[in-house]
């Protein structure tokens, strides 16, 4: 890695590479996504038979986790953050590009190539 911009577009190429592979190809070229059925019974992917989670009462907060982080929202926050880091490169000479790739880096702090240094304001003190 050369720097949190590097990180930070590798960790989006990642979550895109996931987010694809959850992706179900119908047979009319799009793409399926997750849905709630019955009020809340079960999360489907479209078009399949078999639940991804059921919705009883301890599951029912992550199967709404599911639903919304289907992967065509994961694939558009990535596109998003992809320009918001081209953003960032092409002001590279004030002082706010920095600071817009180092946020974009939090969710990612626990990835062994993070790097302190670029947290916001520089490493936590405590």
């Amino acid at each position: 890695m050369t720097g949190p911009v590097d990180f930070v577009l590798a960790r989006i190429a990642e979550d895109e590479d996931v987010a694809r592979a959850a992706v179900h190809a119908t047979e009319r070229g799009g793409t399926d996504g997750w849905y709630w059925s019955n009020a809340g019974e079960a999360v489907f992917l479209d078009g399949t038979a078999t639940p991804v989670v059921w919705g009883d009462e301890q599951s029912r907060p992550a199967g709404r986790h599911v639903v919304r982080h289907d992967p065509a929202r994961v694939l558009a926050e990535c596109e998003a953050k992809r320009r918001l880091v081209e953003l960032a490169v092409a002001e590279t000479d004030t002082g706010r590009s920095g600071v817009l790739v180092a946020l974009l880096a939090l969710p990612y702090a626990d990835h062994p190539d993070h790097d302190e240094q670029w947290q916001p304001g520089g490493p936590p003190t405590s």
